[in-house]
């Protein structure tokens, strides 16, 4: 597969599993073995508790997962709906991560709000990724964009399903487990925060381009992808804590992270990442040098783009 088979876009690095579990941010490790060893505690520990709260989280997860595959089944296969342009990016970021082709299937819904969610489900043909009508409009054929978009998809089938199913939903467990279910079910929500970091960091990464996926995520806010002339304003605007309280009190109880952490994760990361080891020496250049025109970098690199111009 050439370059410009992909859109004149530069190959994605292959990457170990070694490799993408350095993508994860510390916290979305943390926070699931945690939520994991309480789970395995409570049904050592107290069995007919803990069966109840593990009956309860996998029965919300497999409805969750139903619900989702019946979604997909009305999907569009992204070659019929797109084109073979779009399902050879597919390919390519499958191979990227370790995938075999087909592995995953991606699909079109004809939603006009712009989104997009893994499914997972047990068996063949069980890990789909479904794109809506909205976010193909929004994306605009954009095939940069459209990597971080299915490369943040990816990450949860990689990273964070099955288990996902079995922690970031305990909806049941306050009911049935009573001041430690509410205990277990913030911690969900934080993993669940931190889950979704670790999946705009290999989106970032299979896009090429830490500038592309800002935009998406800025897009997605705003209802249009932000060029990049105006995208820095829109960060110093975003990027502004508000230090509400209720802010952070709604944040708490949200399975996503809000708009400002969001970018401000993001940024920090990738002004950290720009000389990883899955990067050829281009890349990590072309990666630095989209951060410095930013801003969003150490000063060096400002004083070297002083020289270069």
């Amino acid at each position: 597969m050439t370059s410009r088979d992909l859109g004149g876009l530069p190959r994605a690095p292959r990457l170990t599993s070694q490799q993408l579990a350095t993508l994860r941010c510390p916290c979305d490790v943390l926070g699931l073995g945690m939520l994991v060893l309480v789970l395995v505690g409570l049904f050592l520990f107290a069995p007919p508790v803990g069966i109840l709260g593990i009956a309860g989280v996998v029965a919300i997860g497999l409805s969750s997962a139903i619900r989702q595959a019946a979604l997909v089944g009305i999907g569009v296969p992204i070659e019929t709906a797109l084109g073979s342009d779009w399902a050879r990016q597919v390919e390519h970021l499958l191979e990227a991560t370790g995938r075999s082709p087909g592995s995953v299937r991606v699909v079109v819904l004809n939603d006009p709000t712009p989104n997009a969610f893994a499914s997972w489900r047990p068996g063949r043909g069980g890990r789909v990724i479904a794109l809506t009508s909205g976010l193909v409009r929004l994306v605009d054929g954009d095939a940069q964009a459209l990597r971080f978009v299915l490369g943040h998809e990816l990450a949860h089938l990689c990273l964070h399903f099955p288990l996902l199913l079995l922690v970031a939903l305990p909806s049941l467990l306050p009911g049935a487990l009573g001041r430690l279910g509410v205990l277990l079910r913030l911690a969900g929500l934080w993993w669940s925060r931190h889950a979704e970091r670790s999946a705009d960091r290999l989106g970032a990464v299979l896009a090429g381009s830490p500038v592309t996926a800002l935009q998406v995520i800025v897009g997605l806010h705003q209802g249009t992808l932000p060029s990049r002339t105006t995208l820095v304003a829109d960060l110093e605007r975003l990027t502004r804590p508000s230090g509400d309280v209720w802010h952070v009190l709604s944040e708490a109880l949200s399975d996503h992270p809000f708009l400002t952490s969001r970018l401000t994760a993001l940024l920090s990361w990738a002004a950290r990442a720009d000389r990883a080891s899955w990067w050829t020496p281009v890349q990590a250049e072309e990666w630095r040098w989209e951060l410095a025109e930013l801003g969003f970098f150490p000063d060096h690199l400002a004083r070297e783009a002083a020289v270069r111009a």
